[in-house]
């Protein structure tokens, strides 16, 4: 519930805010979101879309309008589903969840001149020099601090092997977690990628 009221209120305060577009009582504020919906993934979509029902929900809002479209945890089908929302269905904010899908949308965000919110996207700095681009969860160098260092101060973990997904949020994590780690005398002994 609190995730969906975040991501809905924040980037309508936001959208208009930067837009300065006076809000309507009979034109709809229109959210599109590319969210996995299929696939081995669908259910972080399902956790978001129910976040996002349940805030219109509690809240009472008529006046908005959220366009859902299937990601397919695809980086060509959230860039088609971006385009569509945006060019088609004319949202005005968009959210975005995963960081292989994410990423891809930066430059168009700048072309359109958009509002993209991130959910689920732990991509380092992938809001850095992006004012139209804001995210709502941790990101790879915070999750790596977490964890490099309580396996080097508790359990006495000196030297790691790596493996990790080969996309956009696998690679910023181990470069995280791979910074990290040497920074505290650890050592990584092996690294090894797989595909998703």
């Amino acid at each position: 519930i609190i995730l969906g009221i975040i991501i809905i209120f924040l980037a309508i305060w936001l959208g208009y805010s930067y837009y300065k577009k006076p809000v309507s009582n009979t034109e709809p504020i229109k959210i599109g979101a590319i969210l996995p919906l299929s696939g081995g993934n669908a259910v972080f979509g399902e956790w978001i879309r129910n976040g996002i029902e349940l805030a219109l929900k509690d809240t009472g809002a008529e006046n908005i309008q959220v366009m859902y479209e299937d990601s397919q945890f695809d980086a060509k089908q959230g860039v088609s589903a971006f385009n569509k929302l945006v060019d088609v269905d004319k949202a005005d904010i968009i959210v975005s969840a995963m960081s292989s899908v994410s990423v891809p949308l930066i430059p168009l965000v700048k072309e359109k001149n958009k509002i993209l919110m991130l959910q689920d996207v732990t991509y380092p700095n992938i809001t850095k020099d992006n004012p139209l681009v804001f995210r709502h969860f941790i990101q790879s160098d915070r999750e790596a601090e977490i964890i490099s260092s309580y396996a080097f101060n508790n359990l006495g973990v000196k030297r790691v092997g790596i493996l990790y997904i080969n996309d956009e949020s696998g690679v910023g994590a181990r470069d995280a977690f791979t910074r990290i780690f040497k920074q505290k005398g650890g050592e990584i002994s092996a690294v090894e990628s797989f595909t998703g």
